[in-house]
């Protein structure tokens, strides 16, 4: 197949037949074609559906296979593809990261550093300030992204601890080198560092979205000057830190920190020129997205506090979240029993508050 006249059918047909020596002259002639790798969205599509079949065909040959992972990295390129199947495709660099082939593990870690490019293009867009996220698909995208770095730290750890010995005879017995140096001649632990190798290539950047995400950098007890490659797999760390699109920090109501009201309202009978009841009811208006993020740690609140959010009435984004916290009669004028209701409601939703500041990792902030 000639530059001049790439056909697209059969170059696509030629990933799952031709063996990986003779496709990859197919793939030069397509990576010329399209300026080397920067495929357009429509053939893009084409190019991502083929490969994820043959990613996906549990009889796919290694030759297939290989083929289609060599192919996949230039969707990765198309910001449309990364978006929508970000997540499948590193399910696609994972599976090959313990794989018993070489070159399909090569090839996954080679996937792994364009879904690296995919990411930091959505997290610092051209045009755009640095760091900055704007909508929730970026966030999620980022916080996928600083998941997987994390689960890759502890599969290099558990992968080190089941093999210690085998890894000590063969890494250790005669080679001195830094604590979790790169090196090893382990083939499968040498992939699982090259994959994280790959997944955190820039640094200084890499460092400040995992502090951001409330990870810190590990140091050698041993090498005070020498930072572990892996600096976050062992490290304390505060809780992952939930970062926040536009309309989740205006959906706070308090710029920086949660802003929510607590009503009490007062239904005065009146029969004849008598009052003959008064009743008190209390409720509190919480603003969405601390509802929002108290939902997303059920597991980790109070009962009572899921009791409150599970049957709260939505008033839309101006009013939040409307809590009910009970109605009662007021008997004889005492207004103990309603104070008493309104520093427990208000002290509830401080709790609320504080508990979606220390997932922002925000305390200092709204103690100030």
């Amino acid at each position: 197949m000639t530059t001049k006249n790439f056909d697209m059918i059969i170059f696509l047909s030629s990933v799952g037949t031709l063996p990986a020596s003779e496709f990859t002259a197919e793939l030069k002639d397509f990576e010329k074609q399209y300026k080397y790798g920067r495929v357009p969205l429509r053939d893009a599509r084409r190019v991502y559906e083929t490969c994820a079949k043959i990613l996906n065909a549990n009889s796919s040959s290694n030759d297939a296979y290989y083929n289609a992972l060599r192919l996949l990295k230039h969707t990765v390129w198309n910001i449309e593809i990364f978006k929508n199947h970000y997540s499948d495709i590193w399910n696609f660099c994972e599976k090959t990261i313990l794989h018993h082939n070489g070159n399909i593990r090569m090839a996954g870690a080679t996937l792994i550093s364009y879904f690296y490019l995919g990411a930091t293009v959505i997290r610092v867009p051209v045009g755009r300030k640095r760091n900055k996220i704007h909508t929730a698909e970026d966030v999620a995208i980022e916080n996928f992204w600083v998941q997987k770095i994390i689960e890759m730290m502890a599969l290099e750890e558990t992968y080190t601890k089941e093999h210690e010995r085998k890894l000590y005879i063969s890494d250790i017995g005669d080679v001195f080198h830094a604590p979790h140096s790169t090196e090893t001649r382990d083939p499968l632990l040498k992939s699982i560092r090259r994959g994280i190798e790959e997944l955190t290539r820039g640094s200084e950047f890499v460092d400040k979205m995992m502090n951001d995400h409330g990870y810190c950098m590990k140091r050698s007890s041993t090498f005070p000057d020498l930072i572990f490659w892996g600096r976050w797999a062992t490290c304390t760390h505060a809780e992952h830190r939930r970062i926040l699109c536009q309309q989740e920090q205006a959906g706070l109501w308090g710029e920086d920190v949660p802003y929510s009201q607590v009503h009490i309202e007062k239904e005065i009978r009146i029969l004849g020129n008598q009052v003959s009841r008064t009743f008190v009811e209390i409720c509190s208006y919480l603003n969405p997205t601390t509802r929002n993020l108290l939902m997303e740690r059920l597991t980790d609140i109070p009962s009572e506090w899921r009791a409150l959010l599970e049957r709260a009435e939505d008033m839309g984004f101006e009013h939040g979240y409307r809590l009910f916290f009970g109605r009662y009669q007021l008997l004889d004028g005492d207004e103990k029993e309603t104070r008493e209701r309104e520093k427990e409601a208000t002290d509830l939703i401080c709790a609320m508050h504080s508990f979606a500041m220390d997932m922002l990792n925000k305390r200092d902030v709204f103690s100030e």
